[in-house]
């Protein structure tokens, strides 16, 4: 096997190795990380189209310069502000969960897993941050998801109903 064939079996026995809260951390992270990166990717398209400038002249160093303009010292700041308020509120409610003792929450109606409190409320910085990728910054860069996968859905109906004539 080459090396390189090994690098999904580590990663995937490193997961199996982290615990529930540190999963949850990792994906949080991964999320703010790709809510970061399509927040730019966004503005960048949002600026490129404000600036009408033919295609044949787009070169290398215009798009580096509307990237330049693009991203601004507040926009990171916002950025590191949410991060910090992320980190703060889930060590608010890691503290909560142990200074009062909070027992692991479950919900039964769908699952029968139990999950500590700070977990749950990392899941819901983690729905905050897909939110924002899905609903706010794909359809500004041009990718409407949800209203293609609304339009595929729509058209599945219609031949399944169609079929059942």
């Amino acid at each position: 096997m080459k090396p390189s064939a090994a690098i999904p079996f580590a990663a995937t026995g490193f997961l199996f190795a982290l615990t529930t809260t540190q999963k949850a951390l990792l994906l949080l992270t991964f999320v703010f990380v790709l809510d970061f990166f399509t927040g730019i990717y966004a503005a960048y398209i949002e600026q490129k189209k404000s600036e009408a400038v033919p295609d044949g002249k787009r070169s290398f160093f215009f798009k580096m310069s509307v990237l330049r303009r693009t991203i601004s010292s507040e926009k990171l700041r916002r950025s590191v502000v949410k991060g910090v308020a992320y980190m703060a509120i889930i060590l608010l409610s890691y503290l909560i969960e142990k200074v009062f003792f909070i027992k692991e929450l479950s919900f039964t109606s769908i699952s029968e897993k139990t999950y500590a409190f700070n977990v749950v409320i990392i899941g819901f910085c983690v729905f905050a941050e897909s939110w924002s990728v899905v609903m706010e910054n794909l359809p500004r860069a041009g990718f409407d998801l949800v209203g293609t996968l609304t339009g595929a859905f729509t058209k599945a109906k219609k031949i399944k109903d169609g079929i059942e004539l």
